[in-house]
């Protein structure tokens, strides 16, 4: 059973779906469960992205436990629920394992014009940069 403070419905692959102490950005940690198909991760995701704020401050995502995956159907279900959730805050850090991690995602977003999110390796410096 989730705790009282959680925002957003438990899912498979996110828990600790919380609010900052605070209030100025929230938390979704992605678990280290392996995605189940990709109509679950597309149905897990839209059940976050319905339950989010109209316009929120900014959010953390802690992939950092996430098994990597890159396959061409993975791509194309991530980057639609990508730009979905990015375009929900006004500032969007994803923390990921590794910086070869990191400039990946960075090579997503420019890819996709997308200027209001940014990926670290570093927790600190994600929080420093939501907070700037």
């Amino acid at each position: 059973r989730p705790p009282r403070s959680t925002l957003f419905p438990y899912t498979t692959l996110f828990r600790s779906n919380e609010l900052s102490d605070e209030g100025d950005y929230l938390v979704l940690r992605r678990t280290s469960l392996d995605i189940e198909s990709l109509d679950v991760m597309r149905r897990e995701y839209e059940q976050l992205i319905s339950a989010f704020p109209s316009r929120g401050p900014g959010l953390l995502v802690d992939s950092r436990a996430a098994r990597p995956r890159n396959d061409p159907a993975f791509e194309e279900v991530s980057k639609a629920l990508r730009v979905q959730v990015v375009k929900t805050f006004e500032r969007v850090a994803l923390i990921v394992e590794t910086v070869a991690g990191a400039m990946q995602i960075a090579r997503l977003v420019r890819d996709e014009g997308i200027s209001n999110a940014q990926a670290f390796y570093d927790y600190d410096e994600a929080i420093a940069w939501l907070r700037a």
